[in-house]
């Protein structure tokens, strides 16, 4: 989330990094990383526009191996 904050798009954020406000939705394109997702997280993606299975909260996501290589698509109310 903050790399996308500093690089890209500031107006995410509002419940500064917890999973609870779905500001900072993305997408995965191609893969998933499902397998990480908390109850909490669930619950948010649940309420935002847009959602999909590979939707995910940035805020979320550890940044490791794991995700090395994987593109997203940040989600705005815009799409």
């Amino acid at each position: 989330m903050e790399l996308i904050v500093d690089t890209y798009y500031e107006e995410i954020g509002e419940c500064l990094g917890r999973g609870l406000c779905g500001t900072c939705h993305v997408k995965l394109i191609e893969d998933s990383l499902n397998d990480m997702i908390t109850a909490t997280e669930k619950e948010t993606l649940n309420q935002v526009n847009y959602f999909d299975e590979t939707s995910r909260l940035s805020c979320q996501i550890i940044l490791d191996e794991k995700i090395n290589n994987l593109t997203f698509k940040i989600i705005t109310d815009n799409k």
